[in-house]
């Protein structure tokens, strides 16, 4: 949320198998908005970090919660998932 608020790329960390359903959905979001990376190995974190350094810094493609209303996208995200959940 704090990368996206700012507009920075964030890299995930799916090295951790938290079965969350909240944390499998941020990284979906995450990847699906080409707002960020993730790795699931160690030998993964340095390649995909340096891949985020090395792009340009304005490379966010659609980022809702840049927006001037991030609650409004939010909730608009919240709605998506329950939707894609519950189908």
């Amino acid at each position: 949320m704090e990368c996206g608020r700012l507009g920075k790329m964030a890299l995930i960390d799916s090295t951790l198998k938290t079965n969350q359903p909240w944390e499998a959905h941020n990284k979906k979001v995450v990847l699906d908005l080409k707002m960020g990376e993730a790795f699931s190995t160690a030998a993964e974190f340095y390649p995909q970090l340096r891949k985020l350094l090395d792009g340009p810094s304005d490379r966010v493609g659609v980022n809702p919660f840049a927006q001037n209303d991030p609650e409004r996208a939010i909730v608009g995200l919240t709605k998506r998932m329950i939707r894609d959940t519950a189908s």
